[in-house]
């Protein structure tokens, strides 16, 4: 069974409850990122995997006038599989990890030398996509590392790596250590994607609900079956991504999303035309900052979603 986590920024769909949010456009394309200082914990895989493929956006902060320091963690546990970035007073420090080897991507404090090293964009938003696939045994070195950045291939080799036991499981740590920093547009599968495909958050033309609403953007709801549906700008998406581009999946996110005593279930709905259909359901847990998120795997082109709105119903499971 192949397995897709996606993410556009929200630490309350990591497994950990140590993440905060970043409400930030310029530190993120989906507007909110988060940072958590766990360099264990990020997202576990339900199953062995027998291939890893992961895109992910940070932001890196770089100022030469300032002390500030943080690190960006993204890997396997033990033996790690995956990048790291580290930035301490003026210096940058990108690098590449297999087993218990580190290997340097990018390393200065140069701005010409990282951007050509590493094809890093400083104080702006970066891309990084990689794919590990392990040797198939301990003396062959017939494993694929292939990371990229910023649309550019940075890292290819098949020296020999290999993922953590099966009886551990596998778990892709997202640690970032400090707020203007964050991590966001989180795509991780066991399968190969268009490392082309990434998150873009739908603005909302209307709100159609008959739950009770706070007035800061988030709603109670206090009874079994209550709705809440919102009417996505499609004409906004076309004149910024064009009627063409492909739509490959319908995610949504319910951030916060916590339970109460008589409802612990949210049912993603949507509404074209008079016609509202449920899809999958989602537990929800008391955690006051966690989130809930439902995904509806769709092959079409996006000005197919013209009169689509997008919600949740309440419910008890």
């Amino acid at each position: 069974m192949s397995f897709k986590y996606l993410n556009p920024g929200f630490p309350g769909l990591l497994d950990t409850t140590s993440g905060v949010l970043v409400e930030d456009e310029k530190c993120s394309r989906t507007g909110v990122g988060f940072w958590q200082p766990n360099t264990e914990k990020g997202v576990k895989f339900p199953t062995y995997p027998q291939e890893l493929y992961c895109k992910f956006d940070f932001f890196l902060y770089y100022d030469t006038s300032s002390n500030t320091d943080y690190s960006i963690i993204v890997r396997t546990n033990y033996p790690y599989c995956g990048i790291s970035l580290k930035k301490s007073k003026a210096y940058v420090d990108f690098e590449y990890h297999v087993r218990s080897y580190d290997y340097t991507i990018a390393y200065g404090n140069e701005t010409a030398k990282l951007q050509d090293e590493g094809n890093l964009r400083l104080n702006q938003v970066n891309t990084v996509c990689f794919h590990y696939k392990p040797s198939t045994s301990s003396s062959s070195n017939d494993s694929v590392i292939e990371i990229f950045v910023n649309g550019k291939r940075k890292v290819r080799s098949s020296r020999y790596a290999e993922f953590p036991s099966s009886s551990e499981g596998v778990t892709m740590a997202f640690s970032s250590s400090n707020a203007i920093a964050p991590l966001s547009s989180i795509l991780l599968s066991d399968e190969p994607f268009d490392m082309r495909e990434s998150l873009v958050r739908v603005p909302v033309k209307s709100v159609t609900t008959d739950m009770t609403d706070n007035g800061d953007g988030t709603y109670t709801t206090s009874e079994v079956g209550q709705t809440l549906l919102q009417e996505l700008d499609v004409p906004a998406l076309l004149e910024a991504h064009g009627a063409t581009s492909d739509v490959t999946g319908i995610l949504s996110v319910a951030s916060p999303a916590c339970r109460t005593e008589a409802l612990n279930q949210l049912t993603h709905i949507e509404k074209q035309g008079d016609t509202v259909t449920e899809y999958g359901s989602t537990e929800v847990g008391l955690d006051a900052t966690g989130a809930a998120c439902a995904v509806r795997p769709v092959s079409m082109k996006l000005s197919e979603l013209a009169g689509l709105s997008v919600g949740w119903k309440a419910g008890s499971k």
